[in-house]
């Protein structure tokens, strides 16, 4: 009768176990390597508006980095007067960032709004850690030039007009007072996706007038700016 070596099956056994644990601690430590390779890891601190340059009407959008996981970021900004106001408070995620937050006041709505630097700031409440970035409000524009002529002996002012820094494909209202001060409504034209009015190449307007000195006043009705410009007849 034959009888199994105990002693082989035991060295075999071992073997295989062996191979088998080391296999695991192999695969275990690759898992680990992988996942410390492709973990996503915490940003230097810095902080940012994203659009530096900002239209009546619009709002702006931050990015920040380096505050405490999950903390409270308190925003608020400061006018070249010093006048500074909240624009809200979020949450940094569980690295101490966060981007692309746009608080929901609109630059202009209340008036209040001066063009020029306007200076961001980001203030984690846990860790105390301050950044502040800047942008630049800008103001529409309006200029224009006018001539005097006389068609089937009817006198006429034609003039032409432009600006920037309107809100993108806003409508724009147009009218015209004279010296005595009555008011003449001229319609509307639109900015295009840059600000710039009109839109249309066709920058011209007339109305019934002689020589003489005129206001050319224009008003966004998303940026709620009212420009007026000196129209002068000859």
């Amino acid at each position: 009768m034959l009888y199994p070596d105990t002693f082989s099956m035991r060295q075999e056994f071992g073997r295989k176990t062996k191979l088998l644990l080391l296999a695991a601690v192999f695969g275990l430590l690759l898992s680990l390597f992988l996942m410390a390779f492709n973990a996503p890891t915490a940003r230097a601190a810095g902080f940012s508006v994203d659009t530096k340059n900002i239209r009546f009407g619009q709002q702006i959008s931050v990015s920040g980095s380096g505050f405490s996981p999950n903390e409270p970021v308190a925003i608020w900004d400061t006018d070249s007067s010093g006048v500074a106001a909240t624009l809200g408070r979020l949450f940094a995620d569980n690295l101490g960032n966060f981007s692309g937050f746009s608080p929901v006041y609109k630059y202009g709505s209340t008036g209040e709004d001066a063009p020029g630097t306007i200076a961001v700031t980001a203030k984690g409440i846990n860790s105390g850690t301050t950044l502040t970035d800047t942008f630049t409000l800008a103001k529409p524009t309006l200029s224009s030039n006018a001539v005097s002529v006389a068609v089937d002996g009817t006198p006429l002012v034609i003039s032409t007009f432009a600006g920037n820094n309107y809100y993108p494909g806003e409508k724009i209202s147009i009218w015209i007072t004279d010296g005595a001060g009555k008011v003449l409504g001229l319609g509307y034209c639109n900015a295009d996706g840059g600000g710039k009015m009109p839109n249309d190449p066709i920058s011209g307007l007339f109305f019934a007038g002689t020589p003489g000195a005129y206001k050319l006043s224009v008003n966004g009705n998303t940026s709620g700016q009212t420009i007026v410009a000196d129209l002068i007849a000859r």
